[in-house]
């Protein structure tokens, strides 16, 4: 990561609540620079778009009916720009919730970066966490430094007094063998692996490997071989300024996996517990998205995501899904002639809790005026906050490759656009956004001096 040696006065925190079950590494980093008196200004692949676009939870049409996914399109308007909107929405959690039996793997990182106020509020988060099984679901822990060991073995969740005294008997010492851990995780989930539960390994860990398999790209393999294998999803809690993006990223990128930040020890309890219910409520699984262009009609711009496009078709493959998730895509969308007045999108996914695949195709057709006389304010909104992300993209490339002057351009240019529209200023949301690229525009102005 390219630094900054100069001194800033520390901003205020910026508040807010995340929605739980979707990856949030990014926003929680940059949140996390917000409030250091030393700036950094990120790489590229520190910013993924799409976690900020989804941190907040969105304004989207339930599912109904027996369905547990609901998929909503609607159109935007912003400075006379048309955008299409892509939403999913799944079931909440609720008492009478009647999901498949989970088989969770809790693996700790025990080293001496884990030490003091850390070790506790994680034993604190644990122990809550627990508290919320069912007596059919599994559970193991598993705590890790210069070696692993399963201080609780594969067991029913009935017995909270065994899970709380095996929480207790967890402190900190020695190095950090991240494979070692992961690895004895991945062996206790696979006793009961199978269609009957729902199978996810949670770590909590800084990623500052220094002992044992060291090799980035061989510990992925290895974390790869159980995961594919034997289907099971993967959370990974990053804790600390030190914590290691780069293996991190690697070690979840594929659709079943999600990553999150925290910075301090009070955020560890918090986060680990708001992530309660998407990890034990998964939702589905297998998810596609397919967007069919008519002629005529082309997708000037996708905020983040990695599509594959190969002419009019763009194919989307999507994380899992759990209980409780909200999650957009946005299209900037530049229009010629259409031959069709339509767009065809095509979704299919696995239904854990059904056991069966779901199939979903409809046309979207376009507003009779594309100008809307009464825009969605909501869309408005996510619009803006999409803009915001991907101009921090953009500033983390052109700092790399062209330079402070053009970084700090894109920065301003993206916070005046943001004010423009008068409808969000004092949305939390927002301001969020504005705080973070304000922060980065101060560092960037700082470092031209």
């Amino acid at each position: 990561m390219k630094n900054t040696i100069l001194l800033l006065f520390a901003t205020l925190p910026i508040l807010g609540i995340a929605q739980s079950g979707y990856s949030s590494a990014s926003m929680g980093m940059s949140r996390s620079h917000t409030q250091t008196h030393i700036p950094v200004i990120p790489n590229p692949q520190d910013v993924v778009v799409e976690e900020y676009m989804n941190y907040h939870r969105h304004k989207l049409v339930m599912p109904s009916g027996d369905k547990n996914v609901g998929i909503d399109a609607s159109w935007g308007n912003l400075r006379d720009e048309t955008f299409l909107q892509i939403g999913f929405a799944t079931q909440r959690l609720t008492e009478e919730s009647h999901y498949k039996p989970v088989n969770i793997a809790l693996v700790i990182d025990r080293s001496g970066s884990m030490s003091g106020e850390k070790m506790e509020k994680t034993k604190l988060a644990m122990a809550t966490f627990v508290k919320k099984l069912r007596p059919q679901d599994k559970i193991s822990i598993v705590e890790f430094d210069t070696e692993a060991d399963a201080i609780l073995p594969t067991t029913n969740a009935d017995n909270l007094e065994r899970m709380l005294n095996a929480i207790q008997k967890i402190y900190a010492r020695g190095g950090t063998d991240l494979n070692a851990g992961i690895l004895l995780g991945y062996k206790e989930l696979v006793k009961h692996a199978t269609k009957e539960y729902a199978s996810r390994l949670v770590i909590l860990t800084d990623a500052m490997t220094n002992t044992g398999e060291l090799n980035p790209a061989k510990i992925v393999q290895l974390s790869d071989v159980y995961s594919a294998e034997y289907a099971v999803d993967f959370t990974l809690i990053g804790v600390g300024v030190d914590f290691n993006n780069e293996l991190s990223r690697k070690l979840t990128e594929n659709d079943r996996c999600q990553i999150h930040f925290v910075h301090d020890a009070e955020e560890i309890e918090k986060v680990f517990n708001d992530e309660a219910e998407s990890l034990l409520s998964p939702i589905s699984k297998e998810v596609e998205m397919e967007i069919v262009l008519p002629n005529g009609i082309e997708i000037e711009k996708v905020y983040g995501y990695s599509p594959v496009i190969e002419g009019n078709n763009m194919r989307f493959t999507l994380k899992n899904m759990n209980a409780g998730l909200t999650q957009i895509f946005l299209f900037k969308i530049k229009e010629k002639e259409a031959q069709s007045e339509a767009i065809q999108i095509n979704v299919s996914y696995f239904d854990m809790q059904k056991g069966e695949k779901e199939v979903e195709n409809r046309a979207v057709f376009f507003p009779t005026e594309r100008k809307l006389k009464t825009p969605d304010k909501e869309i408005e909104k996510n619009i803006i906050i999409a803009q915001m992300a991907a101009a921090l993209h953009e500033m983390a490339v052109l700092y790399t490759t062209t330079g402070t002057k053009a970084a700090q351009n894109c920065v301003a240019n993206a916070l005046i656009d943001s004010k423009q529209s008068k409808n969000w200023q004092s949305d939390v949301d927002v301001k969020r956004m504005q705080g973070i690229l304000e922060k980065y525009a101060g560092d960037l102005e700082m470092a031209l001096k």
